[in-house]
């Protein structure tokens, strides 16, 4: 998992390349797992100065489970 200080909500993201899985973690609570998530999106994470609200209805679109912390 890679550390997002850039991010009011995200507080790490990683991402299983064999299995397209995005893992989220939020910095209210909570770590997710989307699946079938293009690597590009993980990829625009990284980067984007506002991640989840430029990229969060499209990870949404995603079947998704929560995972334990």
């Amino acid at each position: 998992m890679v550390p997002m200080r850039h991010s009011k909500a995200l507080a790490e993201v990683g991402y299983d390349d064999e299995h397209n899985v995005l893992r989220v973690r939020f910095r209210h609570g909570g770590l997710y797992a989307y699946f079938a998530v293009p690597r590009s999106i993980y990829e625009s994470l990284l980067t984007d100065p506002h991640p989840w609200t430029n990229h969060r209805d499209e990870i949404l679109s995603h079947p998704y489970e929560r995972l334990e912390d």
